[in-house]
């Protein structure tokens, strides 16, 4: 659920990882419940995503095929 504060008469919402305005017709993504601007999805997805990162040639932390990663 985005949850934003009227500011002046305008609704406001704010990115939850870098806590900058949004205002009304800039775009946002609500992902699981949390507001991110543009500038700030791909830090959010990476973090998001970071327990998938894998590195060629190197064994992987849980079992599978192994030893091996699977790609």
């Amino acid at each position: 659920m985005t949850i934003g504060w009227k500011i002046k008469g305008v609704w406001v919402l704010h990115c939850a990882m870098c806590a900058g305005e949004l205002y009304p017709g800039e775009p946002y993504f609500e992902l699981e419940g949390s507001t991110v601007c543009e500038d700030c999805l791909a830090s959010y997805a990476k973090g998001y995503f970071a327990h998938r990162l894998r590195r060629v040639g190197r064994p992987a932390k849980t079992g599978w095929g192994g030893g091996i990663e699977r790609v």
